[in-house]
């Protein structure tokens, strides 16, 4: 089944901030290139991407300001925000930054799963006597959920959900 955008700000059945057009035109100009968005050849997964993407992005920031309209699908558009230059923002508008966030978390889900439990993620071995935690070289023990070029474009509008303790679950054998 083809994958339908509505990037329609305000509209009830919204599912993303940008449409896969307006995401190649960001891609296009963006230095450097992005190969993973580039090289994908499927239309549909990269509209998947960019609905993740946001519905993510919506999940892990609590949005200053207020919601334009009780009946949008996304937290977008939104009143009582202003822009990096102290510009408030329209109430029907969406600030290019959150598009391009949109642009960048979504080709980063184009490559891995993001939202995997990574708990244990780069764990080689793990001792109980003495506490002791050995992580495998060159990887870190959690990744980020939310890249941090995605934070940097919209962090000036919310504050970042801490949604992942990053703890892990020791069982004794």
């Amino acid at each position: 089944m083809a994958v339908t955008i509505v990037a329609t700000p305000g509209a009830d059945d919204a599912n993303s901030y940008i449409d896969t057009d307006a995401a190649e035109d960001y891609f296009d100009l963006r230095a450097p290139t992005a190969p993973n968005w580039l090289a994908e050849t499927e239309e549909d997964d990269k509209a998947r991407a960019l609905i993740t993407a946001t519905r993510l992005l919506d999940q892990m920031v609590d949005w200053d300001g207020d919601v334009a309209s009780e009946t949008q699908a996304l937290s977008w558009p939104r009143y009582g925000l202003v822009d990096a230059n102290g510009i408030e923002i329209a109430g029907d508008e969406l600030p290019d930054e959150l598009k391009w966030a949109i642009c960048e978390f979504a080709e980063t889900l184009l490559v891995s799963d993001r939202t995997a439990d990574l708990a244990t993620q780069g764990i080689s071995a793990l001792s109980v006597g003495s506490v002791s935690i050995d992580f495998m070289s060159g990887q870190p023990p959690v990744r980020a959920v939310l890249p941090d070029i995605v934070w940097d474009y919209v962090s000036r509008w919310g504050t970042r959900r801490d949604i992942s303790s990053g703890s892990a679950t020791i069982v004794r054998a």
